[in-house]
C-alpha cells in the first residue's frame, strides 16, 4: 500500500513539469547531438545531448554487443521525445550535462513510463549506469562492486533544493539498490551450479519477505499519512533492507571467486531466540497515537514480519547444511552479520528512517554498535535516561 501510494506521488510530482511560462536555451554543440527538453510548472529548458562513442569508454562489467547498445540508446532516445520526460531541470546542481541526463533517464523510465515493458532490464541499467559513469573492470570482484557503488553514488550526487527533490533522490537510491540486490544475486547464480536450486529457493524466500517489508514500512515507519518526508523514510527503510540483503550474500560471492578473500566483518553470535525475544519486547509495548493506524493493525504487521523472516532464516540453514567447508563458514557468518543488522533494527523499533529528531537518534542503536552495547540494549531504559537529562 504504501509503496504504490508512494509511487503515485512521485508520479504526481514529476507530473507538475507541464508548463512553460519561461524557456531557457542550454546549447552542448556536438555532431548528432540530440536537442532534450525538460519542462517543470515553471520553467522549460533545452539543451544538447550526445551519448559517448561506445569504442572509447570502459566497461565495468563487459561491453554489450553493438547491436545492443543501439537498443539501449534507442529505447532511452524515445524516453527522451516523452512530453513528461525528466524531472530536474536546474543544470547547476549537476556536475554537467551528461549527469543531469542520466538522472532524468532514470526518474522518467522509472516513475513517468510504468508501461515500459524494459524498465527492470538490469543489464540495460547497468549499460546506462555505465555509459554516464565508465570505469574499468578489476581483476577482483570486491574492488568491481566498490566500482559499481561509485558509479550509483555519483549518480546520486547532485544539490537538492526542497523537501521534493529530496523525495525524489530518496526513491531513485531506493530503485538503484534494488537494482544492485538483483544484480549481485543473480551474478551469485551464475557461478553456482552445483547449489543454484537452493539458493534460488533461498532469494524466493527473501522477496516474500521483502514483500512483507512494505507493510511494516507502512505501519510502523511512515505511518497512516506520512506527510512530506515519507517518500525519505520509505527510501532511508529499504535500502537499510537491500543492504542487509547483500550483507547476506556478498561474502559469500566474493569467497566464490577467490578462495583466499577473508570476510572483514566478524560478531558474536546472534541466536534466533535473541531475534525473537527483540520481536516479542516489541509486540507488547506498540501502541496506537492519534490518526494512527492501531494496535492490532501494526502487531499484525509485527507478525507476519517476523514470519517471512523465520522463512527466510529457515531457507538459509538449509544452504548452508549443504555447503561444504570452508563455503559453510563464510555463509554462515554471513547470516549471523545479518541477524545482528536485524537485531538492531527491530530493537531500536524500527525507529531512526526519515525526518528525525536528535532525541530519536540518540534513542536508538548504531550499525556500528558494540557486540557488548547490542546485547546489553534495552529501549526503554535509554528512552527515560534521555528523558530526564
Amino acid at each position: 500500500m504504501i509503496k504504490n501510494c508512494i509511487l503515485i506521488l512521485v508520479v504526481g510530482l514529476i507530473m507538475l513539469g507541464c508548463g512553460d511560462r519561461q524557456v531557457r536555451q542550454i546549447e552542448q554543440v556536438g555532431e548528432d547531438s540530440t536537442e532534450l527538453t525538460i519542462k517543470t510548472y515553471y520553467d522549460t529548458i533545452h539543451f544538447k545531448f550526445k551519448w559517448r562513442d561506445a569504442d572509447s569508454i570502459p566497461y565495468l562489467f563487459g561491453k554489450p554487443s553493438k547491436d545492443k547498445i543501439a537498443e539501449y540508446q534507442r529505447r532511452f532516445d524515445s524516453l527522451h521525445r516523452t512530453e513528461r520526460y525528466g524531472f530536474y531541470d536546474r543544470i547547476e546542481w549537476f556536475r554537467d550535462i551528461p549527469h543531469i541526463t542520466a538522472v532524468n533517464d532514470f526518474a522518467t523510465l522509472w516513475f513517468t513510463n510504468k508501461t515500459t515493458p524494459y524498465q527492470d532490464d538490469l543489464d540495460m541499467i547497468l549499460w546506462r549506469i555505465n555509459e554516464y559513469y565508465p570505469l574499468n573492470s578489476s581483476t577482483t570482484e570486491t574492488e568491481n562492486f566498490q566500482r559499481f557503488s561509485e558509479q550509483i553514488d555519483s549518480l546520486l550526487s547532485y544539490s537538492l533544493g526542497s523537501q521534493w527533490d529530496a523525495n525524489i533522490q530518496a526513491w531513485l537510491a531506493t530503485k538503484l539498490h534494488e537494482c544492485k540486490v538483483e544484480i549481485y544475486n543473480n551474478r551469485l547464480l551464475d557461478c553456482s551450479n552445483e547449489f543454484k536450486d537452493i539458493l534460488i529457493a533461498e532469494h524466493c524466500a527473501w522477496k516474500e519477505y521483502e514483500e512483507a517489508l512494505h507493510d511494516i514500512c507502512d505501519k510502523l515507519v511512515v505511518g497512516k499519512h506520512g506527510g512530506s518526508g515519507a517518500p525519505l523514510a520509505y527510501g532511508e527503510f529499504f535500502i537499510e533492507s537491500y543492504e542487509q540483503r547483500l550483507i547476506s550474500l556478498l561474502d559469500y560471492y566474493f569467497t566464490l571467486g577467490d578462495s583466499n578473500y577473508q570476510p572483514t566483518e566478524r560478531h558474536r553470535v546472534i541466536p534466533d531466540k535473541m531475534v525473537h525475544r527483540a520481536y516479542s519486547d516489541f509486540f507488547d509495548v506498540i501502541n496506537s497515537g492519534y490518526e494512527e493506524y492501531s494496535v492490532e493493525e501494526k502487531q499484525c504487521a509485527l507478525k507476519n514480519d517476523m514470519r517471512f523472516w523465520d522463512k527466510w532464516m529457515a531457507e538459509r540453514r538449509k544452504v548452508s547444511a549443504q555447503l561444504p567447508m570452508p563455503l559453510k563458514k563464510v555463509y554462515d557468518n554471513c547470516t549471523n552479520n545479518l541477524k545482528r543488522r536485524k537485531l538492531i533494527q527491530i530493537k531500536s523499533r524500527y525507529w531512526g528512517y526519515g525526518i528525525c529528531s536528535s532525541f530519536e537518534l540518540d534513542c536508538i542503536l548504531k550499525k556500528d554498535c558494540s557486540d557488548e552495547e547490542l546485547f546489553s540494549y534495552d529501549y526503554q531504559t535509554r528512552y527515560d535516561a534521555l528523558l530526564i537529562k
